[in-house]
């Protein structure tokens, strides 16, 4: 998928991409260097962990502390959805489906353009974000995320 920097943004935030998503794209691109066996493990340990901290402060009714693990995992591990993805879910919980919806769709892309192999992620994100246009609530799937179709 090729977007050049002032075509609209494909996440719909009305935005130019160079003015929306591009910077983050660019920032995961630079972040995505091979790490030694050793350093991975504990470079996904503590993506997990904020990630799992985010979720169970949504959880509590925490939001404004989970979104900023969010930010911190999207400014700390920009190779790596996770923030994105559990920020959509943030704004999803407090009922903010209009961020939550914009958000799914940047964590789509962010799928599609970085780790275009993860394409069952990028579809269940995106149908996440037509949920949230429709007013529904996030509907998980019930197997593996490589085996997900779009129902949209």
């Amino acid at each position: 998928m090729k977007i050049e920097r002032n075509d609209p943004c494909p996440c719909r935030s009305g935005k130019k991409y160079k003015k929306c998503c591009l910077l983050l794209h660019e920032r995961a691109r630079a972040a995505n260097t091979p790490l030694p066996i050793e350093e991975m493990n504990a470079y996904f340990a503590a993506v997990d962990e904020k990630s799992n901290h985010a979720n169970d402060l949504s959880r509590e009714g925490r939001f404004e502390e989970a979104e900023m693990i969010c930010r911190q995992l999207i400014t700390e591990h920009a190779d790596q959805p996770d923030g994105l993805e559990r920020l959509a879910e943030v704004y999803a919980a407090k009922g903010d489906r209009a961020n939550a919806a914009l958000t799914f769709r940047q964590a789509g892309l962010f799928h599609r353009v970085i780790t275009p192999s993860n394409e069952g992620s990028a579809a269940w994100l995106f149908d996440q974000a037509c949920r949230m246009d429709a007013g529904l609530d996030i509907e998980w799937p019930e197997g593996d995320f490589d085996d997900y179709v779009s129902k949209w």
